[in-house]
């Protein structure tokens, strides 16, 4: 019996193969291959900055290049210097881009007109086609101007136009980036799970095959759980979540619904996450919610999770790095992470499968005759018993 303290997320060796079988691999790619952070490079962030995801290391970056930048006049378009600048170095450095398109553009009589929108993601689709990998449309469409201009409830209850014309624009802007960059998801995102059953409804298109999610959990709720536990009258008519509140259910049900929908397999994509210290938690908690909320989503096929922020710059203290450049334990929480989990498979979930917001959880990480260990117990309990059969 080996019996473990003081667990907020513990990654260890195995010396035995005796703890799991080897038969189910449910994810054949390697951790690495999940690991983003969101950044500010667009808004002046120094392109210094990128030897942090380098030092952590990171393979996605996600930032923006803003609609007004690249057409500051009607039907004049460019990729402005500081998006060439950042862009570049991140793809010299072997980075992988995630790019919001947003937000508005006055030129416009409608600023979020969604012909001038998608000639816009067309133009950066072709100019950045060797170098950006994911885009996904206006941020949080709820918070940054959108709903309010068209109308409506932040959850798209009701009367909110803003639901279908979110939709539209993200379908048209889907179909003219297909036009020049086939291979390349273009995601609706939101904050708000209900929001995207409501796109769905709404028509998305055949082009959106991936949506874009920010699971923050608004408080100190560990990132096993979901603020949006059912039943909640905010959601109707949809089932965001199963009773237990639990995140995988989150994103069960969001797969199975969009399945449902359009007859494809979705992808989700959680470009932002995170925990600002010390509103939500402290440091220590949020170091480990870190490991957690980047193993369980990768468990669950999370294609990428970015944790939000690199540095805390004007969003608050969520960031990896203070705005003096101190390093907050999350940093070196997802650089030991990076490091032991990154070249490895996940091999199957040892405990927790079955009660997916309590307890213990066990995830087995392998590589060649490499094992390794992420194990925690949501309850925060101070001792964790696992039973582990000698080789």
């Amino acid at each position: 019996m080996c019996r473990i303290a003081t667990i907020i997320c513990v990654i260890f060796s195995v010396m035995t193969t005796g703890l799991a079988s080897d038969k189910m691999a449910p994810e054949r790619r390697p951790f690495r291959s999940c690991l983003g952070v969101s950044c500010h490079f667009a808004q002046g962030m120094p392109l210094s900055a990128m030897d942090w995801l380098a030092d952590i290391g990171a393979t996605w970056v996600r930032d923006e290049c803003p609609w007004s930048s690249v057409e500051p006049r009607r039907g004049e378009y460019r990729v402005p210097d500081r998006a060439r600048q950042w862009i570049d170095e991140a793809a010299r450095r072997g980075l992988k881009i995630i790019l919001h398109l947003g937000y508005s553009n006055e030129a416009y009589e409608n600023p979020w007109d969604p012909d001038a929108y998608a000639r816009y993601a067309a133009f950066l689709a072709d100019a950045l086609k060797d170098k950006v990998q994911a885009y996904h449309c206006v941020n949080e469409p709820h918070n940054f101007g959108f709903m309010q201009y068209y109308g409506g409830q932040w959850n798209g209850a009701g009367d909110s136009p803003w639901i279908e014309k979110y939709a539209e624009l993200v379908r048209k802007a889907a179909a003219a980036v297909h036009q020049v960059a086939p291979d390349i998801p273009v995601m609706p995102d939101e904050d708000v799970y209900v929001n995207h059953y409501r796109f769905l409804d709404a028509g998305l298109g055949p082009y959106v095959y991936a949506l874009s999610i920010h699971p923050y959990t608004h408080s100190s709720i560990p990132p096993e759980v979901t603020q949006w536990a059912h039943p909640t009258p905010m959601d109707d008519p949809y089932q965001v979540a199963d009773e237990d509140g639990s995140f995988v259910s989150v994103l069960r049900r969001l797969r199975q619904y969009a399945q449902q929908k359009t007859g494809r397999q979705f992808e989700l994509w959680a470009t932002e996450w995170g925990y600002p210290v010390p509103d939500w938690v402290d440091e220590e908690t949020a170091a480990g919610y870190l490991v957690r909320m980047y193993v369980v989503s990768f468990a669950s096929s999370v294609r990428v999770v970015c944790w939000h922020n690199l540095q805390d710059w004007g969003d608050g203290p969520f960031g990896l790095v203070d705005n003096e450049g101190n390093k907050r334990l999350t940093y070196f929480a997802y650089k030991q992470m990076a490091q032991t989990l990154g070249p490895l498979r996940l091999l199957r979930q040892v405990r927790g499968q079955h009660n997916p917001t309590r307890g213990v959880h066990a995830y087995l990480f392998g590589g060649g005759e490499q094992r390794v260990l992420a194990l925690w117990n949501v309850d925060n309990q101070p001792q964790v018993e696992l039973a582990v059969e000698p080789k």
